[in-house]
C-alpha cells in the first residue's frame, strides 16, 4: 500500500540488539524474523570494529551497511544499492581521524591533565577479555580499530576526570562518548553523523520517504537519538532493568519496556503493529 512505512532501522549492538552478557540476539529473533522477510534495512550502528560487526552481520544473515567506532567509519557492501550486496567488498567512507592520532592525543591528555587513563591498545588480552566478556579468539578484532579508542579512566573521580577529558578534547575537535564498557575517544564524528550521511546515500539512491527508527541504551547513542524520527531505548540490566540516566532527557525519545533485545525485541514489533504491518 502507498502509505505504508518506509522503515529504515539503525541501531546500536552492544547491551541493545546483543544480551550485554553473552552477546546473543535470540531474544530479539521474532523481530529480526520479521525485519528480514519483509526487506527493512537494519544498519548497525556501534562501537565495535568492521571486522567485528562483519562477524555478526554473518551470523544474523544481515547484509545492509554498517558504521562502525562510533561512526568513523561507514562500510557499504558494493552493489548495495543494485540489489546485489557483495559479501566482503565495500565502499568505506571514513569520517575519523586515524587511529595512530587517537592514541597519541589519549597519551598527552593523560600526562597533561594527570589522569591515569588507559586505552584498548594498552590493555592485554587478558584485561579486554575481563572487561568486555568477548572470547579469546575475538580479541584480535576487537583490536582492529581505524577511528576510535576506547579507553578507562583509572582515578577516584572517574566521572569528574571525564568531565575534563570531554572538555579539553572538544578544544582540539575530538569526542569523548561513554559506552557500557568504556569511555571512546573519536575525531570530530558521532553516530548521528554517520546516520545522517547514510540516509543521504539511501535518499540518493532509492528515493525519499524513508521513516528512520533508532534503538540504543547508552550516552554514546544520543547522536544516534537525535539523528532519527523515532528514537527508542531499551533497558539495561540487572531485572528489572533501568534506562541510563544520562539518557533519559533525550528529546522525543521513547522507552521500551525491557532489557536489551527482549526490549528491542518488543519495540520493534509494537512499532510495526501500530503502523498495521503483519507481525
Amino acid at each position: 500500500m502507498e502509505n505504508e512505512p518506509k522503515y529504515i532501522i539503525f541501531t546500536d549492538l552492544d547491551g541493545t540488539l546483543l544480551d550485554s552478557e553473552n552477546y546473543s540476539a535470540a531474544a530479539a529473533s521474532k523481530a529480526l524474523d520479521f525485519i528480514r522477510q519483509n526487506n527493512i534495512p537494519l544498519i548497525f550502528v556501534t562501537s565495535k570494529t568492521a571486522m567485528e560487526i562483519c562477524r555478526i552481520r554473518a551470523k544474523l544473515k544481515n547484509v545492509h551497511p554498517f558504521v562502525c567506532e562510533n561512526g568513523g567509519g561507514i562500510y557499504i557492501p558494493k552493489g548495495y544499492f543494485e540489489g546485489n550486496p557483495a559479501d566482503d567488498e565495500f565502499e568505506i567512507i571514513g569520517l575519523g581521524v586515524e587511529y595512530s592520532i587517537l592514541k597519541r592525543e589519549l597519551k598527552e591528555a593523560s600526562n597533561k591533565l594527570k589522569i591515569e587513563l588507559q586505552g584498548m591498545s594498552q590493555l592485554s588480552d587478558r584485561e579486554i577479555i575481563k572487561l568486555t566478556g568477548i572470547k579469546e579468539e575475538d580479541v584480535p578484532h576487537a583490536r582492529q580499530r581505524g577511528f576510535d579508542e576506547p579507553f578507562v579512566i583509572k582515578s577516584t573521580d572517574p566521572n569528574g576526570d571525564a568531565e575534563r577529558l570531554i572538555e579539553y578534547f572538544n578544544h582540539r575537535g575530538l569526542n569523548v562518548v561513554r559506552g557500557n564498557r568504556f569511555y571512546h575517544l573519536t575525531g570530530g564524528c558521532d553516530k548521528g553523523m554517520a546516520i545522517q550521511v547514510l540516509l543521504g546515500r539511501f535518499e540518493e539512491a532509492l528515493g525519499g520517504g524513508w521513516k528512520s527508527v533508532g534503538f540504543g541504551d547508552s550516552p554514546n547513542d544520543i547522536p544516534l537519538f537525535e539523528a532519527v524520527e523515532i528514537p527508542i531505548a531499551v533497558k539495561k540490566p540487572p531485572k528489572p532493568g533501568h534506562f541510563d540516566f544520562d539518557i533519559r532527557d533525550v528529546q522525543g525519545l521513547n522507552f521500551a519496556d525491557g532489557i536489551g533485545p527482549a526490549g528491542w525485541n518488543k519495540a520493534a514489533l509494537e512499532l510495526l503493529q501500530k503502523n498495521k504491518l503483519p507481525v
